[in-house]
């Protein structure tokens, strides 16, 4: 189940989407067939991760809804955190961001409590884009500091890339220079670029082809974007490739 769950959420960052969605179903399909509640709870909260990270929301809320109402039954608090944390974050996605919200804050700080650091900087990051989402840039703000600081202390990399991304979508929105926003840019990409996660570098991609979209640079946006797109050979019903793919249209 473990290697199941760990080599989609792999295969999902390095690009191929649909062979990482297939791995995380098998690996909740293997839990199911064993009855048992760690293993289920843990498959369900790690399959809900990758769904997010695909922006799949539906479905993440679908099984995030699930393991926390068994981690609930069966006392796991470390799981409840788990998927108070990231169910928020489908729930602000899917509409309902009051709610969302506080879920997001009880579960990390249910976490702390416990004791348990591990993947901090991904749910302050989270809680931030959220934030951002609601205009509550200060409040964004404050997570992402404590994302990066987290980052820094703990070696937590795998959301590297996107981390940066996030960096620049809430200068964007504090007003920053588009410059400072393009550079934060280009260190996602190129950040993405050496762990070999085209996932993210594609998302940071397409966000740094918008900004030069809107400020007329239509040629250097589509010059960037198009081989970074082309690369793919599935997903392409997942909102990043659409987006590149109806932005790569738009820019001629």
């Amino acid at each position: 189940m473990i290697a199941r769950l760990y080599g989609g959420q792999t295969r999902c960052l390095i690009g191929f989407p649909d062979q990482g969605a297939l791995l995380c179903d098998a690996g909740v399909s293997h839990a199911r067939a064993r009855s048992n509640p760690h293993s289920l709870t843990w498959a369900l909260v790690g399959s809900g991760l990758i769904r997010i990270i695909l922006r799949d929301t539906d479905e993440a809320e679908r099984l995030l809804r699930e393991a926390l109402d068994l981690a609930h039954e069966h006392r796991m608090p470390q799981w409840i955190g788990f998927a108070q944390a990231l169910l928020g974050f489908a729930l602000c996605s899917n509409g309902d961001p009051q709610t969302g919200i506080k879920l997001q804050d009880e579960g990390i700080r249910r976490l702390h409590a416990a004791g348990s650091m591990l993947m901090t900087t991904l749910f302050r990051m989270d809680l931030a884009k959220s934030l951002i989402g609601i205009g509550e840039l200060e409040r964004a703000r404050l997570h992402l500091v404590a994302g990066q600081s987290h980052r820094e202390s703990h070696g937590e990399d795998v959301c590297a890339a996107e981390l940066e991304r996030v960096e620049a979508k809430l200068l964007r929105a504090e007003g920053a220079p588009s410059g400072a926003v393009a550079a934060q840019l280009d260190k996602a990409i190129s950040t993405a670029r050496s762990q070999n996660a085209r996932l993210f570098e594609l998302r940071a991609a397409t966000s740094l082809a918008q900004l030069w979209r809107d400020e007329g640079r239509r040629a250097e946006a589509s010059g960037l974007l198009a081989p970074i797109y082309g690369w793919f050979t599935e997903g392409f019903a997942m909102p990043d490739l659409k987006e590149a793919k109806a932005l790569l249209e738009e820019l001629g």
